[in-house]
């Protein structure tokens, strides 16, 4: 179980809620961090993690670093009340990658009834 300490920050028209880890293994260097990178574009642009998620839906999926073999674990859902939604291939990519960038050791955020992990 991870660990993560609570951030919230508010943006225009929609509320954010995120949080990143405080242990677990970093990126280590830039290598594994851009594999990660790449891994967020490719699996949003294939519909892995993008795409039509029915009602309360998750998807997920694994990929290692180039450098060392490391893995990072994605996860997308859909948390809204109701139905199905769209997600963007463009939204999932950001998302997936602000918490790469901002959490050297993973975390997780909430927009708009959509969680990305």
């Amino acid at each position: 179980m991870k660990l993560s300490i609570p951030l919230i920050a508010l943006a225009s028209a929609t509320s954010t809620m995120a949080g990143c880890y405080g242990s677990g293994k970093p990126y280590l260097n830039d290598c594994n961090k851009n594999s990660f990178l790449d891994a967020a574009d490719d699996l949003c642009k294939s519909l892995t993690l993008a795409g039509y998620f029915n009602y309360r839906q998750t998807k997920t999926a694994c990929a290692p670093a180039r450098c060392n073999g490391i893995k990072m674990n994605y996860e997308v859902g859909w948390k809204g009340s109701s139905g199905g939604h769209t997600l963007a291939v463009e939204d999932c990519k950001r998302r997936l990658k602000e918490n790469i960038n901002n959490c050297p050791l993973g975390g997780t955020q909430t927009v708009a009834d959509w969680f990305f992990k």
